[in-house]
């Protein structure tokens, strides 16, 4: 009866030991709880953030490289423009040589004669001059009545333009615009006015250093005021006519005015006998 016992006893331990060792089939379900254990598992991080500092925006590295992308695409499309239409060849920049001798002017004067007061239809002479000597001054305005002269910058080639904006004289220039003034003396412009108009008008004056032949520099700019006198221009004009023409008057005129009167007087006095 004991060896009964003991023997169901060794049978139930037998099958609880194996009952209670892991199979080959549940192998499988560990691979599957791994594998719910590894999808169920939290997600990486995100990647950095940077801040902008202009306007408290985030900026992420795939915004970045994107943008770093766009700035080179257009780099090579700026260069590809500028490869294609080249810059001309007459538009340069000045050279050191033109710079320098834009910082280093000679000092010289600016000495111009124009009458402040002018008669209607008459021709006048204005004068420009200019030179390289700021100490030169009895030169300069010699034979000059109604001088104005001025301290200005001078090279060794000037521009001296003269304009009427208002269309109000008549302006002959004997010299161009652009002269080389010398060391020694003055250089002069000469111009022939002939006012068109009464009244008070300005006369526009510029004047400009030429560099190299490359540029210009405005050391002088202003506006003469003329007034134009028509009264005086009209008594002198008829009385210029009448000491010109003085004989076609009498000629024309005066004889048969005379002639006329005497014959209606003698015509009268017979009349009268009658």
């Amino acid at each position: 009866m004991k060896a009964v016992k003991n023997r169901w006893f060794l049978f139930f331990f037998i099958l609880f030991l194996v009952y209670c060792s892991p199979s080959e089939k549940q192998s499988p379900s560990r691979n599957v709880n791994d594998s719910t254990e590894m999808i169920t598992s939290p997600p990486p991080p995100p990647p950095p953030v940077m801040m902008n500092d202009d306007h408290n925006e985030s900026i992420s590295p795939v915004m970045m490289d994107t943008a770093v992308t766009r700035s080179v695409v257009v780099e090579k499309r700026i260069q590809k423009s500028i490869t294609a239409f080249p810059v001309p060849i007459d538009v340069q920049p000045p050279t050191a040589t033109a710079k320098a001798s834009i910082n280093n002017h000679d000092r010289g004067l600016l000495a111009y004669d124009i009458p402040d007061t002018m008669e209607y239809r008459k021709w006048y002479n204005v004068r420009f001059r200019i030179n390289r000597d700021v100490h030169d001054t009895v030169t300069i305005v010699s034979k000059l009545s109604n001088v104005t002269v001025h301290d200005v910058k001078v090279s060794a080639v000037m521009e001296v333009m003269l304009t009427d904006p208002h269309g109000a004289f008549q302006i002959v220039k004997s010299n161009d615009d652009r002269q080389a003034v010398d060391t020694t003396e003055y250089t002069e412009w000469v111009y022939d006015i002939f006012p068109l108009k009464g009244g008070k008008h300005p006369l526009h004056v510029v004047v400009s250093v030429v560099i190299n032949g490359i540029g210009k520099e405005l050391v002088y700019v202003d506006d003469v005021w003329v007034r134009t006198s028509i009264g005086k221009v009209v008594a002198y004009d008829t009385r210029t006519f009448f000491e010109k023409y003085w004989q076609w008057i009498v000629s024309t005129l005066v004889i048969p005015l005379i002639v006329w009167w005497y014959n209606k007087k003698k015509k009268k006095k017979k009349a009268v006998k009658k």
